[in-house]
């Protein structure tokens, strides 16, 4: 906790391992340095949100309707709560959150959505990210994403990392043996996204959503 630190000092050593950038391909390096520039900008974090529900998914006219008073919930220090608490089992059920963010100068305010099941959600505007991952090392595996109030309108970029071997590591020998391929395996139909995914992957796509 901040309160229990004594004392603060600047290393004079970077926390980035000596050699790492000879074992990156010029892409990686770029992707780097961007991720780490993001580092700069300011965060905000979310202490408690403000919970109705759950309630069953709304349609049509009645879609910005709560009938139930809202109730505070508690967040991490990471801000997370989790909805399976606020939910239950049942899919048909939905629970709203709200929470207001004062910050000193305009953020961008992104959703993460990470579930059990291996797969993390990043709702960002009118973009979705999705992180999907197969750890069957013999069996394919389909994924089905479908959002309740939006629809996928089209793949906008797709990456898969696979291979047979599961203890496989890129090394500063074979900086290479592990890499993102371009992956196009995604079938987008009634404002839905298929991804088929081979044994033992990682997939990171990004959707385009309709309004």
């Amino acid at each position: 906790k901040p309160g229990e630190i004594d004392e603060r000092k600047q290393s004079e050593v970077s926390l980035m391992p000596e050699g790492l950038a000879q074992t990156l391909s010029d892409v990686d390096l770029i992707d780097l340095l961007a991720f780490l520039g993001t580092l700069k900008q300011p965060v905000s974090i979310v202490g408690q949100y403000l919970s109705s529900g759950p309630v069953t998914t709304p349609k049509g006219d009645d879609a910005g309707y709560l009938p139930y008073s809202y109730h505070r919930v508690l967040a991490d220090a990471e801000s997370q709560v989790s909805l399976r608490t606020l939910t239950g089992e049942d899919k048909s059920r939905v629970t709203y959150l709200s929470t207001s963010v004062t910050t000193t100068e305009p953020i961008t305010a992104k959703l993460v959505i990470d579930a059990k099941t291996d797969l993390t959600a990043i709702l960002n505007g009118k973009e979705l990210s999705v992180f999907l991952v197969n750890r069957d090392t013999s069996q394919p595996m389909e994924v089905t994403v479908d959002l309740s109030d939006q629809a996928i309108s089209k793949l906008l970029n797709a990456e898969l990392v696979h291979g047979s071997d599961p203890n496989a590591a890129n090394t500063f020998d074979n900086p290479n043996r592990i890499t993102a391929k371009a992956f196009d395996d995604v079938c987008i139909k009634d404002g839905k996204a298929v991804v088929k995914l081979p044994p033992l992957s990682f997939c990171a796509a990004t959707f385009s959503l309709n309004y």
